[in-house]
């Protein structure tokens, strides 16, 4: 084997490398974001669906409350976790794969409302004794 006897690697030349893979990481790291991203608005777009139907069309049992909390919790857990990812990317990198911050957080924040309105510690006594205080009114 022969050693060729070209120019010694420059710290410039190195340090150019090491921003091409932080770059390349970065990219995956947004690619991989973008995609639990999409994917986990489609799930939350088919649990809407379901909890509609389920609202409209029958009446809610306790095997249903207990399938809708286990669904609100795996999409909350996901949906925080990218909250928290989103803080990694500027919001021209978020804009380019279609996303805001914001738009996030917002759907973070409407499975949250849902969690509590429908999950919320609260008898029912409770709850009708705070709804006719609230509406002044039995509901």
């Amino acid at each position: 084997m022969q050693i060729s006897n070209a120019a010694p690697i420059t710290p410039e030349e190195w340090s150019w490398e090491q921003a091409l893979i932080h770059d390349v990481r970065h990219e995956e790291r947004r690619e991989a974001f973008a995609r639990e991203l999409f994917q986990w608005e489609l799930a939350v777009g088919k649990f809407r669906q379901l909890e509609e139907r389920w609202l409209l069309h029958g009446t809610p049992t306790e095997e249903g409350l207990h399938n809708h909390a286990a669904c609100l919790h795996g999409l909350l857990a996901i949906g925080h976790r990218l909250v928290l990812a989103a803080v990694g990317f500027s919001a021209d990198e978020l804009s380019r794969i279609g996303v805001t911050s914001e738009r996030v957080t917002a759907t973070v924040e409407d499975l949250q409302i849902s969690l509590r309105e429908w999950h919320s510690s609260f008898s029912p006594e409770e709850l009708v004794t705070a709804r006719e205080a609230i509406f002044s009114a039995r509901t």
